[in-house]
């Protein structure tokens, strides 16, 4: 209708300035009235002014199409901030109130559209005041005819005589007629009443799924999946199920009016019954008879792992006096091993199941039990050095049986008094000595096991000794020296001599140690001097082999904190050597040899000074590590 208006406007005649005013002149009253805005032609994002009276908050503005909301200042003064449009000649206002109801048309124009206004030379009062035109002079015209109907806003379903909008638009009502039977039965569009029912019947059609009782279904091929004798949708089932036989059917359980026949599984081995917590399934593939226990059955397997396993013996220290074994982990139902010594033979013999045996005993000819009990270290003293040695073990239990098949050591040979080997943390370390039958590693009884009695002197002893073990550069030793009291000449670490070049009486070289007696042509070794008294000066010192050269020495208090155990590390590279003291994140001595050490043998060795020094140094903690 506001289209109808706007033509009608156009064909008027009118004349006013270039300020619109207009007044409705129906006779009904309103409540609102716009008289006139500020401007006729506005861009996008101008503010044009409104004045009238009546105005309240609430109040609208449709401008081509769009609803704006009137910013209203007082009951006679309002704004808004023009929209972007479309570039129509004419562009009318219209301004509705908080209740719906027309408060009036005004003329405005986008100025993108000016070149398009109408030129007519007309009366004002002749043309609408939503229409803006120039007259033969170019002057900005507005009619003053008031061209609308005071319409409310369409605002209900079928209303009539009103403005329709966007949330109530208008419609054909024939088209929905001639749609009401697509239409549910309880919709309303314009009046007319939908005639669509909902499904209440199997097989119904013409009408609408709503559930939950009724849904929809495809028809075709329904009938392979509904019972015989079933119907659904109005299709009648053709499905005949294949129910499972009645041995696959678990006891107790009923199909199709059937009772199963499958049981629980009750017993070792059973087949064609329903595993369990009690009875659980297996794969008999990976079963061996090897890994159940000796007379005991398993799926029908009868088993033949022994329930007492011998344990392995390996040798740990070695003396020229002594043997240390390491006796492996116990297992199954052993509660004990029974150990055999036998001298320059293996042991022929063989316990009795059901008897029990005391250590000391002689079985036979140089066959001696040395073990009756549950252990992990047998230590087995007082032996013949340079003779050979063979042990046998069993597991035994409760019961005194014995495991089946015994396990042998390996011939163990001692050394003489010259030389002895020995396992310290997993590395084979060689001993060399004068005429002692005493080891330099471990020390005496009173002295921790991984510790190394550095001395010339034992009672009974002529000579040093020196733990020895190969290497590969670079290497590192760490260890912890203690001195009883200050009364020592001192101890040392080399590198690089041959194991036959150590000699009873071999110190380092050098210094109140004295000078060694054997040169070598290779190695090198750093000598801990600890003797502080009698004019002497504790130090350390870097001395080459070849012809007893001091490379570096510093004088360092040694023999401090007697009782105490001081930390060292030495660290070798290709042709450098770094000493750190009592912890110390400096090194003490710090020597670039300026080529790669002079090195043939590849021993290294913690050795004791001069024979006959005191029994007054340790070494323990050791650690050395090397390629």
């Amino acid at each position: 209708m506001r289209a109808f208006l706007l033509t009608m406007a156009v064909l008027l005649a009118g004349c006013e300035a270039d300020r619109m005013y207009f007044q409705p002149n129906s006779p009904q009253s309103r409540s609102a009235e716009v008289f006139s805005l500020s401007r006729l032609v506005a861009s996008p994002g101008d503010v044009v002014r409104v004045s009238g009276r009546g105005f309240n908050k609430g109040m609208k503005v449709e401008i081509d199409g769009q609803s704006l909301n009137l910013q209203v200042d007082s009951s006679s003064e309002a704004f808004f901030v023009m929209p972007s449009v479309s570039p129509n000649p004419n562009i009318g206002v219209v301004f509705i109130d908080s209740s719906s109801k027309v408060a009036g048309y005004l003329a405005l124009m986008s100025s993108a559209a000016q070149s398009k206004m109408p030129v007519m030379d007309a009366d004002p009062g002749l043309i609408c005041s939503d229409v803006t035109y120039r007259n033969p002079d170019g002057q900005i015209k507005v009619g003053n005819r008031t061209c609308s109907n005071d319409f409310l806003h369409c605002s209900r379903d079928g209303d009539i005589n009103c403005v329709a909008n966007a949330s109530f638009p208008s419609v054909n009502l024939d088209s929905v007629k001639l749609q009401s039977r697509l239409m549910h039965t309880s919709l309303s569009i314009a009046g007319v009443s939908g005639l669509l029912p909902d499904c209440n019947e199997d097989g119904s059609f013409g009408c609408i799924v709503t559930g939950p009782l009724m849904a929809a279904a495809v028809k075709v091929g329904a009938n392979a999946k509904i019972l015989t004798g079933q119907s659904v949708a109005g299709v009648t089932g053709s499905y005949v199920p294949d129910f499972p036989s009645r041995s696959n059917v678990r006891l107790g359980d009923t199909v199709d009016n059937a009772n199963g026949l499958l049981r629980d599984c009750n017993a070792d081995n059973d087949t064609i019954c329903v595993s369990s917590a009690a009875f659980p399934s297996i794969i008999k593939a990976n079963l061996s008879a090897g890994v159940i226990k000796l007379g005991q059955t398993v799926a029908a397997m009868l088993g033949t792992l022994p329930f007492l396993r011998s344990p392995s013996l390996a040798v740990v220290k070695q003396k020229s006096d002594a043997i240390v074994l390491n006796v492996g982990e116990q297992c199954c139902e052993t509660v004990g091993s029974l150990i055999v010594r036998s001298l320059d033979a293996a042991s022929t013999w063989s316990p009795t199941n059901g008897t029990s045996y005391t250590v000391g005993t002689i079985v036979g000819a140089g066959q001696t039990i040395v073990a009756v009990s549950s252990l992990n270290l047998l230590a087995d003293t007082t032996l013949l050095p340079a003779r050979a040695y063979f042990y046998k073990a069993w597991a035994y239990d409760a019961a005194n049986n014995y495991s089946a098949t015994p396990v042998l050591a390996d011939s163990i040979t001692l050394p003489g008094n010259n030389f002895g080997s020995f396992l310290h943390k997993n590395e084979l370390w060689v001993s060399r000595r004068s005429s002692s039958t005493y080891l330099g590693w471990p020390g005496t009884v009173n002295v921790a096991s991984d510790t190394i009695w550095m001395t010339g002197a034992l009672p009974g002893q002529g000579g040093m000794t020196t733990p020895l073990r190969l290497f590969e550069l670079p290497l590192t030793a760490e260890f912890d020296y203690r001195l009883v009291a200050d009364a020592a000449d001192g101890f040392h670490f080399a590198w690089g001599k041959d194991i036959t070049e150590y000699n009873s009486n071999e110190p380092l070289g050098v210094g109140g140690v004295g000078t060694s007696s054997a040169p070598s042509p290779t190695g090198y070794g750093i000598l801990f001097h600890t003797y502080s008294n009698g004019g002497y000066t504790a130090n350390v010192s870097l001395v080459r082999f070849v012809d007893n050269v001091v490379l570096s020495t510093f004088n360092v208090p040694l023999e401090d904190f007697i009782n105490t155990d001081r930390h060292v590390k030495i660290v070798v590279t290709a042709h450098q050597v770094k000493l750190y003291l009592f912890g110390s994140s400096t090194p003490t001595i710090d020597y670039d040899n300026g080529s790669n050490w002079t090195i043939t043998h590849k021993f290294v060795a913690f050795g004791a000074g001069t024979g006959g020094e005191w029994t007054d140094q340790f070494l323990s903690n050791i650690t050395f590590t090397s390629p």
